[in-house]
Formats: C-alpha cells, structure tokens, sequence
C-alpha cells in the first residue's frame, strides 16, 4: 500500500533559544529572530500537540526556550512531540526514529 502524503517544501528551522527564560524575552525573541526576519510569517498551534509555531515564505520556525524556565515550560515539550509527529510521518521505520530523537536532543 502506498500512502500519498502532500510533499513539504519548507525547511525546518530550530531555534535554540536557550537563553530565554521569560514570556516576555520570548515575545521579543520572537520578534527579533522571526517575525522581523523572514517574510510574511503567520503563528500557528497544532490541533494534536498544541505547538506554537510559525511558518514563512519556505520555512517552518520551531522554538526552544531554557529548560526549566517559563518560556520553556510554555514551549520546549509541545515542541518536541510535533518535531517526533513529523518525523514519525517521514516513513521512517522505528529504529530509525528512535535512533534519532536521542541525537536531536542531544545536539540541542
């Protein structure tokens, strides 16, 4: 069986913004390496894990905040499960997904 799945053209764009710890500092952030950079960015929430995140002209915008922190509590796990929900639906077999998520997190 052969899953027909629209082709995403965006490049994934992870911003480690490891030093933000506030709701504000993150607004600001956001404002500065975002919504003032790339073109026509639109916030979006996703249905299933509730991540904020934004997409612009090519690019989909994720964020991490410092863990611990209030930006990160508002960010950093919501972020997580839809980065694993979109890798979990490349086809990817499970050895492949798990192998990864370990790397990833340890690069952040």
């Amino acid at each position: 069986m052969q899953i027909n799945r629209k082709e995403n053209k965006n490049i994934i764009v992870i911003h480690n913004m490891r030093s933000v710890k506030t709701k504000n500092e993150l607004a600001v952030a956001v404002k500065r390496d975002i919504l003032d950079v790339f073109e026509s960015p639109i916030e979006e929430k996703d249905e299933i894990t509730g991540c904020i995140y934004y997409k612009s002209k090519g690019f989909v915008h994720f964020i991490f905040a410092e863990e611990g922190a209030e930006a990160g509590h508002m960010r950093n796990d919501a972020t997580a499960a839809k980065i694993l929900n979109m890798i979990s639906n490349l086809g990817l077999d499970d050895m492949q997904i798990n192998d990864f998520w370990p790397r990833f997190e340890n690069a952040l």
